[in-house]
């Protein structure tokens, strides 16, 4: 037999003191802002059909030396290449295919709508540094 320590837990109430064997149920909430319950996920599948992955990809993450990464067999995000050591950061081998232009074209035709109703609604497209606004 091998002596289990007591852990200390953070809970609510404040620490909570767990004996080995005994059952302690924990609710730990997950970092950074909740989703409303009603939040619609994007699936791998759409995110790389879209043209968004390759548009967050190209315009965003890889010119600071970034990439999003997907399995798409296993239909999961597989994780973010880190190559800042690269002077040229990363660049797609071909952007001239059809696919390339459709997957542009149907992200171009998203932030035109979006960008109109942020604007009207906001004053901006993209929040500024300093904005504070009441959530809820």
């Amino acid at each position: 037999m091998i002596p289990v320590p007591a852990a200390v837990v953070e809970a609510v109430d404040g620490p909570v003191a767990a004996v080995a064997g005994e059952r302690v149920e924990i609710s730990v909430a997950p970092p950074g802002p909740v989703p409303p319950a009603d939040v619609v996920y994007l699936s791998v599948a759409e995110l790389v059909e879209s043209g968004l992955l390759q548009e967050l990809n190209r315009r965003f993450l890889h010119p600071l030396g970034f990439a999003l990464a997907v399995d798409k067999a296993a239909s999961r995000l597989h994780g973010i290449w880190d190559c800042r050591d690269d002077p040229e950061g990363i660049v797609f081998a071909d952007l001239s295919d059809a696919d390339a232009w459709e997957k542009y074209n149907r992200v171009e035709a998203i932030a035109r709508n979006r960008h109109r109703w942020r604007r009207s609604l906001l004053g901006w497209v993209v929040q500024p540094i300093g904005d504070r606004r009441e959530v809820g």
